[in-house]
């Protein structure tokens, strides 16, 4: 393995593993919130508010910080670090009022935002989902700060600073939750959305002194803005659509009864754990990778980074996807299952688990695809393709959750997950003409001996093995997933092979 390769595959093994510790502490603040608050009314119209607000996060984060990342990284290579700082500060001067109007606008028209939102709420409880928007509403201020910050962070490679987000939000749930949820309820999670986000910010404006310098500068004089906002727009307007999708999701689940939203968020939760950790900060990582290769015009090393990142997440997620959908119940028991949680909403969530699932290789496939066209400034395709799956999802989860309720909301999901793929490995042809899912596919079938063994495995432990839900999920996870691994080496997946040969020489104290 090249230099290079062993630098890439450090950083997303370092990132991965720095993700998977603060997801242990997201675990608990879910645990938390679930503890203190169960799945009521009042948390079913939290959620709906702050996933609007959230969704609103993500569709600017993910169109405007790619944008920022790709051209600020070529930028940077061509025109040096001084000429990049000012691209920085000019867009700092357009969207920290940008962010305040957005912030402005959702608060004023909250009314009708909630009753978008939860069409089958009235009274008290639409009142609170209004609020709840109200409240949350200046929140975007701090993440149009955030977003350029981070994304600058990224383009030099420094990943550690920008993935804190999540963690400082756990702690300060925690502390919320323990201290403040029986004097001001659901606020506690306001409150501490607040604490995290200053905290956050500071942390960002203090790790970038080394790399930028602040000062006014003149917009004209910077016409890469206006290419940034050019290339997001299409990521833009694909992200809102996503945002639409969920809202339809809230909408239908608000009407399926009381908790069912608050279930459909906590499982969620934990399939956002898999595909954060094993998928959206590999894409984080080989983005920036990307974004650089494809400055140096090194079209192929995109390609063959690509093709081996996308094998490596198969391998990966196929046991992960096996052991998640036999054992749902036993990982929203562990989760969640105590105090104000029931076993009822147990049930929804792990349900909802099992259709989310299924999709995980879907996910990583499709946005390893995105993130390698976006290195080009493809965005166009990828909105389309987007556009398109949405539109499947939101078609789907009408018409499933009407027979088997919050599992159609979830599958339909995953049904569009694989159109949305299918459609960006056409678009990807435009950018990468020699790669082809059909190259990815070999690794596919050599995994299937393992799961099949896994499968039939933690069947059997399902069945025999009656003990308390976490010893349970060890039994079936480590000596499982041990067979399964090790089968695709003997079955010749080459990624596994190169991942336990370091590790031995790790173990035999060998570079």
């Amino acid at each position: 393995m090249s230099e290079k390769k062993q630098s890439i595959a450090k950083s997303a093994i370092l990132v991965t593993l720095m993700m998977l510790a603060f997801k242990v502490v997201a675990f608990i603040k879910q645990a938390f919130i679930a503890y203190y608050f169960g799945a009521t009314v009042e948390t079913d119209a939290y959620f709906i508010a702050w996933g609007f607000i959230s969704g609103i996060s993500e569709a600017l984060i993910k169109a405007v910080g790619i944008s920022i990342v790709a051209i600020y990284t070529s930028y940077r290579i061509s025109r040096g670090k001084d000429e990049a700082a000012g691209l920085i500060n000019a867009l700092l001067e357009i969207m920290f009022p940008c962010f305040i109007i957005i912030a402005g606008t959702v608060l004023a028209l909250s009314p009708v935002i909630g009753k978008l939102l939860a069409p089958s709420f009235e009274g008290d409880a639409l009142m609170l989902v209004c609020s709840f928007i109200r409240i949350l509403a200046p929140v975007l201020i701090f993440v149009g700060l955030q977003m350029v910050f981070s994304a600058m962070l990224d383009s030099y490679k420094s990943f550690f600073i920008p993935r804190l987000e999540s963690f400082l939000y756990s702690l300060f749930i925690i502390a919320a939750c323990v201290f403040l949820s029986r004097k001001i309820g659901v606020n506690a999670l306001v409150l501490a959305q607040y604490a995290s986000s200053v905290v956050f910010l500071i942390l960002l404006i203090v790790s970038i002194g080394k790399f930028h310098r602040f000062f006014f500068i003149k917009i004209s004089r910077v016409p890469e803005v206006r290419r940034i906002f050019i290339t997001a727009v299409p990521m833009i307007i694909g992200n809102s659509a996503l945002q639409i999708n969920q809202m339809v999701d809230k909408a239908i689940t608000s009407g399926l009864g009381e908790g069912v939203t608050s279930a459909l968020y906590y499982c969620h939760i934990l399939y956002e754990c898999v595909v954060n950790i094993m998928i959206a900060n590999l894409g984080n990582v080989m983005f920036a990778n990307f974004a650089e290769m494809v400055a140096k015009g090194e079209k192929e090393k995109v390609r063959d980074l690509l093709k081996n990142a996308v094998n490596t997440l198969i391998a990966l997620l196929f046991g992960i996807t096996v052991i998640t959908v036999i054992f749902s119940k036993d990982i929203v028991s562990i989760v969640y299952l105590r105090g104000s949680f029931t076993k009822e909403a147990m049930i929804l969530a792990s349900t909802a688990l099992v259709g989310y699932a299924v999709s995980f290789i879907a996910v990583a496939v499709r946005d390893l695809s995105v993130q390698s066209m976006f290195s080009f400034a493809d965005t166009k395709h990828p909105m389309i393709a987007n556009v398109v799956a949405i539109a499947v999802n939101i078609c789907l989860s009408i018409l499933l959750s009407r027979f088997i309720g919050i599992l159609g909301v979830a599958l339909a999901t995953s049904i569009s997950t694989v159109v949305g793929m299918i459609l960006d490995g056409i678009f990807l042809k435009k950018n990468l003409p020699e790669y082809r899912y059909t190259g990815n596919l070999l690794t596919f079938v050599k995994c299937l001996p393992g799961a099949l063994i896994l499968i039939l495995y933690c069947i059997l432990v399902d069945r025999f093995v009656s003990l308390h839900p976490v010893f349970r999920f060890l039994i079936a996870t480590v000596p499982g997933l041990f067979l399964y691994y090790g089968m695709m080496c003997l079955c010749g997946v080459k990624e596994m092979r190169d991942i336990a040969g370091k590790f031995m020489n790790r173990l035999k104290g060998k570079k």
